[in-house]
């Protein structure tokens, strides 16, 4: 659990609180009890959730604190997910090519996407629609930059998950929100080449 690297200075949520308020969402806290042995701490789930055209994100990170020391707080990995209803199957799952891939892959005539395809690997049933989303640069630059974190999709009992798992460690408010901004960036390319199809909203008692 005493990982300096998951270490961080502050309570986070209170930057949690602040970036709920900054993105429209919904902050919850839940606290449990533990005892580890000789160490004691309290576990917290943070979550924010956020209704994005109708699409329903849930930002999920948990971290622990020792009830006798005030200033250590050991925060985990951040996930950004979503679960769609009434989508056609589809799966999408990406990983960085290792040395030996690169060697191999097959060549590309198109400039724009050479670097990506020489980096970025991808198993997918829906091959025509996904050439076309990463040949869009955003996505494209989006992708590359995740030394980290991945994007994958799966369909499972007939719903669709996105998910955003990273192990970027969320210090402050800009970097949260920052990462939510990423998987907004993804469900947007995915709208507009009918990866996925747009969620409706239903107006309850209007006549």
């Amino acid at each position: 659990m005493r990982e300096e690297s998951l270490k961080i200075d502050q309570n986070p949520e209170g930057f949690w609180l602040e970036a709920a308020k900054d993105i429209g969402g919904e902050f919850h806290l839940s606290k449990q009890g533990q005892n580890a042995g000789a160490f004691l701490f309290d576990y917290y789930h943070l979550r924010i959730f956020k209704d994005y055209q109708a699409i329903n994100i849930e930002l999920h990170s948990t971290f622990c604190k020792s009830p006798t020391i005030n200033d250590e707080y050991y925060l985990s990995s951040l996930r950004i997910e979503t679960e769609l209803e009434n989508q056609d199957e589809f799966y999408l799952y990406t990983w960085r090519k290792g040395v030996l891939e690169k060697i191999f892959s097959k060549k590309t005539k198109d400039p724009d996407y050479r670097e990506f395809n020489k980096s970025i690997g991808y198993k997918t049933n829906r091959e025509s629609e996904v050439a076309l989303l990463f040949s869009k640069i955003e996505i494209q630059d989006l992708i590359l930059e995740q030394e980290i974190s991945v994007f994958n999709i799966q369909f499972v009992d007939k719903k669709l998950r996105i998910k955003y798992q990273t192990n970027q460690i969320i210090r402050d408010r800009t970097i949260l929100i920052s990462e939510y901004s990423k998987f907004i960036i993804f469900i947007e390319g995915l709208l507009e080449f009918q990866l996925i199809k747009p969620m409706h909203v239903t107006n309850v008692g209007m006549i």
